[in-house]
Parts: structure tokens; sequence; C-alpha cells
């Protein structure tokens, strides 16, 4: 596994990793249980020239505790926003 995460680091046989759109694709089932996930790299066209299955048996879930309500806003004042000027002649006219 490791050599397969290294090759996808160093993107060997990618001509220009930049250009590509990158997603990772997660698969579940009606339960919500992960069952597959996707590393991909895709051109414009929609092409895919870099793909990497995550082995099924590093797929662990991994349980977390969430908080019973959120926490109260704060009122803030509104931003100052107004339009750019080039120079200080323009201001005047």
């Amino acid at each position: 596994m490791e050599a397969s995460q290294l090759s996808l680091l160093l993107f060997e046989g990618i001509e220009d990793p930049c250009k590509l759109s990158w997603r990772l694709l997660v698969e579940d089932d009606l339960e919500g249980e992960v069952i597959r996930v996707a590393f991909v790299g895709a051109e414009e066209s929609g092409r895919v020239e870099c793909f990497w299955d995550v082995p099924k048996d590093k797929l662990k879930p991994k349980l977390v505790a969430l908080p019973a309500g959120k926490e109260d806003g704060v009122e803030l004042k509104p931003a100052a926003v107004g339009l750019k000027t080039k120079n200080k002649e323009e201001k005047k006219a």
C-alpha cells in the first residue's frame, strides 16, 4: 500500500498534476456504512488521469461524540464596505 501511496504523491506518469481536478470519492451502503473510498484526478474533459482505491482494510470507522447543542452566537457590527479608488484625484471628482 505504501508504494502505491508514494507513487500517487510523486505523480508518476502524470504530466501536470496541477491541471487535474482532484476528488475523494466515498461510497456507502443504505445504512451509511462506508464500503469504498477512492482518490481520483480528472482532466477538465472528465477523463480520469489518476485513480487510487483506498484498501478496504484501511477503511475503519472512527466514532466521535457530538455535543448536544450548539453554542450561542455573538452580535457583530456590520463590516465597513466601499469601492476602492485608484488615486486621491478621483475622490475629489
